[in-house]
């Protein structure tokens, strides 16, 4: 086992909580090919990069593949094991969240009440948080500024969504199924203009029924989603250094103001005073595709 250690450290008030993150690092199950059965008084996240192996948490085992998100919650026993593969590698960092007089919510905010609300153990992962890597897991003498730190919030946050469980009805179970293929089909499509209609059709449904699903079961709209993963992906690019007009044509809004608005309510600041404010510098250039 190999702990590659990066100690950087974000500690901010989102809403109604306060988020503490610490960097863990790399971790290669390639010789110990076990962590032991143990228990923390934090959270632990983590992000599977390569190989495969076991996670058991509080008497359940899962599975672990490339790309998985997973979690140990304060104070259930959990190991970590690559026995019959030896070549399990993750990336981890540690969590605590503490309530505090609410202040302005936010998209962010929300994450974190659906986390606390309801979570699962272990969940898939996509591209956009192995392309945060570069920027969080630099270690010491690296890339050491608010860029860094924010890609990093950013990291655990967008992680704690992949882990976050909508409460479905046990009367229309079926559901779960076309909301996984609505959500993937957004996500396979941001790059172009999306209607309900379109995503309604392609899951095998009326657009009433899309709308009206959205609002019972994530309490938003289907557009309201649309543009919390467009600036989702657009604070990510901003980060790695990408022009503003690159990046509004990357999620797929051609109208400047439209872009600059939707930014700001996503995330409070223009693009150009975010991508300025985080100058992403010399690391953005060398995670350029």
């Amino acid at each position: 086992m190999i702990l590659s250690d990066s100690d950087m450290v974000v500690n901010e008030v989102l809403g109604a909580n306060r988020i503490e993150i610490e960097t863990g690092g790399y971790v290669h199950f390639d010789v110990q090919l076990t962590n032991s059965p143990h228990r923390h008084s934090h959270y632990e996240v983590c992000y599977v990069t390569s190989g495969a192996g076991r996670y058991h948490h509080g008497g359940v085992i899962y599975d672990l593949k490339p790309g998985d998100v997973f979690i140990a919650d304060p104070g259930v026993t959990h190991e970590i094991t690559s026995y019959d593969t030896k070549d399990l590698a993750l990336f981890f960092v540690t969590m605590t969240l503490s309530r505090v007089e609410a202040s302005r919510a936010g998209p962010q905010d929300d994450v974190i009440e659906s986390f606390r609300r309801s979570h699962r153990v272990v969940g898939p992962g996509d591209e956009a948080l192995k392309s945060y890597l570069p920027l969080v897991a630099t270690g010491p003498g690296g890339f050491r500024n608010f860029a860094a730190r924010e890609a990093l919030k950013l990291f655990v946050l967008e992680m704690l969504s992949q882990l976050t469980t909508v409460q479905y009805p046990e009367e229309i179970e079926e559901v779960k199924g076309e909301m996984a293929f609505v959500m993937a089909y957004i996500d396979r499509n941001l790059r172009r203009r999306l209607s309900v209609e379109e995503i309604a059709q392609a899951a095998g449904i009326s657009s009433r029924t899309l709308r009206r699903r959205f609002q019972q079961l994530s309490g938003t709209t289907v557009a309201q989603e649309i543009n919390h993963r467009r600036m989702r992906w657009a604070a990510h690019r901003l980060l790695m250094g990408f022009p503003v007009s690159e990046v509004a044509e990357f999620v797929g809004i051609n109208d400047p103001a439209q872009f600059t608005r939707s930014f700001v309510r996503a995330h409070g600041v223009t693009p150009k005073k975010f991508q300025s404010t985080y100058k992403p510098g010399r690391l953005a250039t060398q995670t350029r595709p």
